[in-house]
Formats: C-alpha cells, sequence, structure tokens
C-alpha cells in the first residue's frame, strides 16, 4: 500500500522535475520525507510584485511544515526553487523564501513584463512550480497559473490575459 500511495503521489505532484542546468529527467524510484503543493493561482496587477507561493508538507499532505522547526531531525535536507513552466520546462528558476505565513514565496516584480530576457517566456503571465530538492530526488509541484490584469474601470468586471487552466 506504501508504494501505491508513493507513486500515486510521485505520479501526480511530480509530472516532471527539474535539475540546475537542462534537460530535465524524472526518476519515480524514490522515497522522499517531503512534498510540495501550490496555493491559489494568481492574478497579476500592472505595477505591483506578484507573489506566487508554495507550502512545505510531509510526503502524504498530511503534515504542513510551517518552519523547519516542525521537520523532523531525520527528514533529512531539502530546497525549494519557484520557476516559470516555458513549453514544460522549467526555467526562470529563484530560490523561494519563507515567509512568516509558511508559505514559499517568489515575488515577481512588475518590470519582469517588460525586461527583454522575460519577454520571449511570456512576462509574469503563465504557469509557475516549486521543485522540491531533497536528499533523495526531486520533486516537482503542480503548476500556480498567473493572469495579468490589463483594465479596470469603476464598477466594470476585471478583463485578463493570460492563460488558466
Amino acid at each position: 500500500m506504501h508504494f501505491a500511495l508513493s507513486l500515486l503521489l510521485v505520479g501526480v505532484l511530480a509530472s516532471t522535475v527539474t535539475a540546475q542546468d537542462p534537460p530535465f529527467s524524472i526518476d519515480l524510484n524514490f522515497e522522499t520525507n517531503f512534498n510540495i503543493y501550490p496555493e491559489d493561482d494568481v492574478v497579476c496587477v500592472p505595477g505591483e510584485s506578484c507573489p506566487v507561493s508554495f507550502i512545505l508538507t510531509d510526503a502524504f499532505g498530511n503534515i504542513v511544515y510551517l518552519t523547519d522547526d516542525a521537520i523532523p531531525e531525520d527528514a533529512g535536507s531539502y530546497s525549494i526553487k519557484i520557476c516559470k513552466l516555458v513549453e514544460g520546462i522549467a526555467t526562470l528558476c529563484k530560490k523561494g523564501k519563507r515567509r512568516s505565513s509558511g508559505l514559499f514565496t517568489r515575488n515577481i516584480s512588475p518590470g519582469r513584463d517588460t525586461d527583454e530576457g522575460w519577454a520571449e517566456h511570456g512576462g509574469r503571465v503563465g504557469q509557475w512550480v516549486a521543485v522540491l530538492e531533497t536528499d533523495t530526488g526531486l520533486i516537482q509541484s503542480d503548476p500556480v497559473n498567473t493572469s495579468l490584469e490589463v483594465g479596470k474601470a469603476a464598477g466594470e468586471e476585471h478583463t485578463f490575459v493570460g492563460l488558466f487552466l
């Protein structure tokens, strides 16, 4: 039963994994003490930072680790990077920072919408994933979808550009 649950969790939550440099691959035959889950999808507002967040849990998602003190000593080490998915490949990765809420967050600045290096990847709009590296392997989370609010007049509905799946 443990193997079936592990395989299910890894299969659902880690369709792809990444290392420091492409190409990326996945190894479904490892055990881990951690998992990573996305928070809600985000509507980025022009001129404001756009927070993309993930939560660290035990392998089965039963225990949320809001601080490193909550992690059992025998769980091993971990690191988390938050990356943009471009054609299924994790790119533009940067270390996620733990907020006081316990979430690992990357604040994407509004300048990324016009930055030449990011323009070819769609700026802030798209899918973002957390890549969790443990002593035993890599796990990629399900994505957080971001869209960009392009205009809102008083009393009107929002207009969005981007992809929500």
